[in-house]
């Protein structure tokens, strides 16, 4: 599974970072390192905590001119993963 600019809480107040442990298939996060729109932090600490892959990328939330890198690394870990 690949996240990319993941929100700490959906719609109704679940905990994303809370369910990253429960995840039972190979889990990646890519996240924008100037992303001021999600609240990622919590869930790129609990990837890292459970050994996920966890990109950062220098970019916003809609990772602008960062489109191929970000397209490349997630295709890269679906194919080792897959």
């Amino acid at each position: 599974m690949s996240a990319l600019a993941p929100v700490s809480h959906l719609d109704g107040g679940a905990s994303v970072a809370a369910a990253v442990d429960a995840i039972s298939v190979p889990v990646q996060v890519c996240y924008g390192t100037r992303d001021d729109t999600a609240d990622w932090q919590a869930v790129v600490e609990a990837a890292r905590e459970t050994g996920a892959t966890v990109d950062a990328v220098e970019g916003d939330h809609f990772f602008a001119g960062q489109e191929r890198k970000v397209a490349t690394r997630v295709a890269d870990f679906l194919a080792s993963a897959l």
